[in-house]
């Protein structure tokens, strides 16, 4: 075949003489290029992420209210969770195991980093049983915050640890690891394991094509190093601009390696292709016929690769970060791969010349066959027949794909034997689907939440919330345990406070034989009835519907009644009384010296009675915190230290060593106790000071102290005015109730010791340090992903606005701005894409009308891909398109698809030109059929490589490009548009006159 006069703009003429003449030079730069990334750059598997923070905007309400949550309830937080799953056969199974969790608790506190770990809570602490078991006593649950997001590092670290332990677990036992930290390593070790499974794949079929393409070693070779090269180099570039702020999804990495196996290998097939038509005559040496090959092709896979570019291009105006980075990615990997195409292959042809095609030696080009040229001439002869036949079949298809379902279950994803999908499964089971991951809520404006008005209007919101359909439960500062668990709810109440003082005092009452017991029961008065006034005049001042009941008047005159009646009875309660008769029993511990000189001292006896005391005024600044600060309690703890770190260590030493009951002190040592006891009578007499002064009426009912305070008489003298006392509060907390008056209180007067550290616990869980702001958990019917979650969702934001001081965080909220969000990226990138690649046919074909029908053919294509997609998934595997598969469908499909028709209407302008419409069309359908069905297979290959992976929306994707390039090749690029073509003839070219303007 004699190469004719180029009738290509002068560009490409450019670029084949350059490509010939520094055929070296550019085939040693692309080497020294590829190998200084290779060696320099980081890996691109190093930089990927599957953290779904990254994939929506910054601006996104949920990703709002997570940020609000993290800044305001900074404990209740975390960016990322393993939760740790222990299934047992049965309830008895737990109950054994509880030995196996909690050494497992205690290796995981020691050992995970807690500059990762925020913290670790698990059912071994009593505070966390009831909510971390579950109802049916089957399972049990260990939650593991993370400081950190999922794919940092130290998340990996911490998951290989736990999951190291949950394999040693007794064999009873089921153990799996599940959370958003959990999901995501898996979801990310499936998409690398994908990665190298497409790699083998692709390569393999790029070859095993292109040796039965060309029957020749060589050449497959010529692809695969443009290719690979452009690859490392791409790779490498993207791995570093990942260091600049460009997030790569791991998903990034699969469609850069199938893409560009999948256009770099098209490239190189018509390059090539055209090349050994040109070899075809017996002066060939190859260098001549590289440049022409350029000159001839280069426009054509430049407007196919310029699709590709802009149809990336389009995604980085995405907001889903998914999307908008992925996009520019593989517009740098598609246009390193066309520098390639333009520079590396031909300097390859032209070096390698005629050993191209070896072992082959002939240098005839290879026939088209009678097959096209027979399929050519009855398209363009009979163009309603094919075209009616191919809208038959798309058309149904198209419009059945309308109306595919999407899921945005991101475990759903998994493998089903994947730990952390199981894990999740099994907490659906025991735990309720609801309770996985439930929402939460911040509302702003609150008045402060340890009033009665802010407390009220939490309680308000709690109830709105549960008053929404799909919402099950909700906890809150006044619902802290939801619904199930009323007994922490009813204690914010004052009903429920008064009740509780009278279960106390009726307990009380009836243990005249068990006073330990019994002053365990009543806590509240052993703080003294000061304390009773003081919540009784605040309740009065917070509610004067309840200051104006007479059984508020009642109980005020019995609480002074039983007050007076009581110091009558046992003067002994007052807690000045108790110092004093403790001062005069230490004031009479010298004698004891004296009085046992010849028979020694009773050590056993004395250093009893000193842990005695010591117990005693641990259980008084319990109830009385204020003691603390007083300089007389100081002054006789500092005593009572030293007489422990001198005399009475020297003296328990010497009783070990020496055996007996008693000791004989020398005069050293008598005179050591006596100064000892000497300055805590000394402290004693100060704090009693204090007490009178700060405390005058406190009163104070210890547990059973001996002879230090008489309990079992304060019992008997007690129980019958106390339990008047409790009618007259019961009567009070029954009129409260029965009136339906909102009551919610904080009863911080009567707090002491632990009771007030819980609810200083449970205040700064569900509300901030100045009550402005409050915290909502809402626990859904369905899983977080559920549509009927999200559906739950989008009525939450419709009423609790953002507007109106709310914000909605969690799974289903994410969701719900991702379907959102999608909506938006998907109109705003198909009008973008469709304009863009328009634009360059409109450049290519210098017509209006043929990129019309060739962006309403594609379409088309893509709409009946959408088709066959749902009858394959919904209809035969039932399962919803992954969320993200139909908009990259899109954009690949519509870019890449158009390649063929580039590539046809590239050859149908050349063959126009020389002869007629009719005529160009059909040669150009003859010519180009094997080569871009050839094109065709690869790239469906390339993607079909994708459907051996392990996640389902991979699988998906690859599925349908497979699918949709397959559509494209033989049917819109075979019969379709050459139909249309052949049919409008020269309004093909219009405004124009076409290539041949006789035509």
């Amino acid at each position: 075949m004699r190469i004719k006069k180029d009738h290509s703009g002068s560009f490409f003429v450019s670029i084949g003489t350059f490509s010939d003449r520094f055929r070296y030079a550019i085939i040693t730069f692309w080497l020294i290029a590829a190998a200084g990334v290779f060696f320099l750059a980081p890996q691109l598997s190093d930089v990927v992420t599957s953290d779904p923070n990254g994939i929506l905007p910054a601006s996104a309400p949920s990703n709002i209210a997570r940020d609000l949550a993290e800044k305001y309830f900074p404990e209740q937080s975390s960016n990322s969770q393993a939760v740790i799953v222990i299934e047992a056969e049965d309830a008895w199974g737990l109950t054994d195991a509880a030995p196996a969790i909690k050494s497992l608790t205690a290796y995981l506190t020691a050992a995970l980093d807690e500059e990762v770990v925020t913290k670790v809570l698990s059912p071994s602490d009593p505070a966390y049983a009831s909510s971390l078991i579950s109802p049916d006593g089957q399972v049990a649950m260990l939650f593991v915050g993370f400081r950190v997001f999922s794919d940092d590092p130290g998340v990996e670290e911490s998951l290989s640890i736990i999951n190291t332990q949950i394999a040693r677990l007794p064999s009873t036992l089921h153990g799996y690891v599940t959370g958003s930290a959990a999901i995501i390593s898996d979801y990310s070790k499936l998409a690398l394991d994908s990665v190298d499974r497409t790699i083998f794949i692709t390569i393999a079929l790029v070859i095993v094509i292109l040796l039965l393409i060309y029957r020749a070693v060589v050449a497959p070779l010529v692809a695969l190093v443009s290719i690979g090269l452009s690859y490392i180099i791409s790779a490498g570039i993207v791995a570093w601009l990942s260091s600049y702020g460009l997030t790569v999804v791991d998903f990034t990495q699969t469609f850069l390696i199938v893409v560009l196996f999948g256009v770099g290998t098209d490239y190189c097939l018509f390059i090539i292709s055209r090349f050994r038509e040109y070899m075809g005559h017996a002066e060939a040496d190859g260098r001549a016929e590289s440049r022409h090959a350029i000159a001839h092709v280069g426009e054509t896979i430049t407007s196919s690769a310029a699709t590709v570019v802009v149809g990336m291009i389009a995604m980085s105006f995405a907001s889903l970060k998914l999307f908008s980075n992925t996009g520019p990615v593989l517009a740098i990997g598609v246009s390193i791969t066309l520098v390639a195409g333009l520079t590396l292959t031909p300097a390859l042809l032209s070096v390698l010349g005629t050993f191209t095609f070896w072992p082959s030696h002939t240098r005839e080009p290879a026939k088209h066959s009678p097959l096209w040229a027979s399929l050519a001439r009855f398209v363009t002869s009979k163009p309603f027949l094919p075209l009616g036949l191919g809208l038959i079949v798309l058309v149904p298809l198209a419009l059945w794909g309308q109306g595919l379902m999407q899921s945005y279950d991101m475990m759903a994803d998994l493998p089903a034997k994947q730990s952390s999908r199981q894990g999740f499964a099994v907490l659906s089971e025991h735990f309720g689907a609801g309770e996985m991951q439930p929402l939460e809520m911040i509302a702003e404006g609150i008045p402060d939440a340890q009033t009665p008005v802010g407390l009220a209007r939490i309680n308000e919101l709690t109830n709105r919330l549960l008053s929404v359909d799909g919402v099950v439960d909700v906890r809150s500062l006044t619902l802290p345990q939801g619904k199930a668990q009323t007994g922490t709810a009813q204690m914010l109440t004052i009903p429920g406070q008064i009740m509780s003082m009278v279960d106390g005092l009726s307990s009380y009452s009836r243990a005249q034989d068990a006073p330990s017991s019994a002053a365990s029961a009543f806590s509240l008065p052993a703080t003294g009835f000061a304390a009773l006034r003081d919540y009784f005049v605040q309740v009065g001042e917070a509610y004067p519907t309840i200051r104006d009941l007479g059984e508020y008047s009642a109980t005020l005159q019995s609480l002074d009644s039983l007050e007076s009646e009581i110091l009558v009875r046992a003067p002994d309660v007052l807690l000045s009384a108790q110092l004093l008769a403790m001062r005069l029993l230490i004031g009479q511990i010298p004698a004891l010296f004296e009085s046992t000189s010849g028979t020694g001292l009773p050590i056993t006896e004395l250093t009893g009675q000193f842990q005695t005391i010591q117990g005693y005024f641990t259980q008084m600044v319990t109830a009385y915190p204020e003691v603390l600060a007083m300089s007389g309690y100081q002054e006789l703890m500092a005593s009572f230290e030293t007489l422990q770190q001198s005399a009475m260590s020297s003296l328990s030493s010497q009783f070990l060593l020496g055996g007996g009951q008693n000791l004989t002190l020398t005069d050293a040592q008598k005179s050591l106790l006596i100064q000892g006891v000497a300055e805590i009578g000394l402290a004693l007499d100060h704090l009693v000071s204090d007490v009178e002064t700060l405390l005058p009426r406190a009163m104070f009912i210890p547990s059973d102290m001996g002879e230090f305070a008489d309990t079992s008489g304060l019992l008997g003298a007690l129980a019958q005015p106390l339990g008047s006392f409790a009618d007259v509060l019961r009567a009070l907390a029954g009129e409260v109730s029965v009136r339906g008056i909102e009551t919610h209180f904080l009863p911080l007067s009567l707090l002491r010791g632990s009771a007030k550290e819980g609810f200083d616990d449970l205040i700064a869980t569900y509300s901030t340090a100045n009550g402005e702001r409050a915290r909502f958990q809402i626990v859904l019917q369905d899983q977080p992903y559920a549509k009927a979650s999200m559906a739950t969702a989008s009525q939450l934001r419709q009423d609790f606005t953002v507007s109106g001081g709310y914000h909605l965080s969690g799974v289903s909220a994410n969701v719900l701005d991702l379907r959102d969000y999608l909506k938006r990226d998907t109109l705003q990138s198909m009008a973008l894409v469709i304009l863009g690649i328009a634009v360059v046919l409109v450049i290519l074909l210098r017509s209006l009308v043929a990129p019309l029908y060739l962006m309403a053919t594609i379409i088309l294509s893509y709409s009946a891909t959408l088709g066959i997609s749902r009858l394959v998934f919904e209809g035969i595997f039932h399962q919803d398109l992954t969320w993200w598969v139909p908009f990259f469908m899109f954009v690949l499909l519509v870019a890449l698809g158009m390649d063929y028709n580039i590539f046809l209407m590239g050859r149908v302008k050349e063959e126009v030109a020389k002869s007629d419409n009719h005529q160009g069309i059909e040669r150009a359908v003859a010519q180009t059929g094997s080569i871009i069905t050839s094109a065709g297979l690869i790239m469906a290959g390339t993607f079909a490589a994708l459907m051996a992976g392990s996640i389902v929306g991979l699988i998906q994707i690859g599925f349908a490009i497979t699918v949709g390039v397959l559509i494209d090749t033989f049917v819109i690029r075979t019969t379709v548009v050459p139909a249309i073509a052949s049919l409008l003839d020269k309004w093909n070219w219009w405004p124009g006159h076409g290539p041949n303007s006789k035509s």
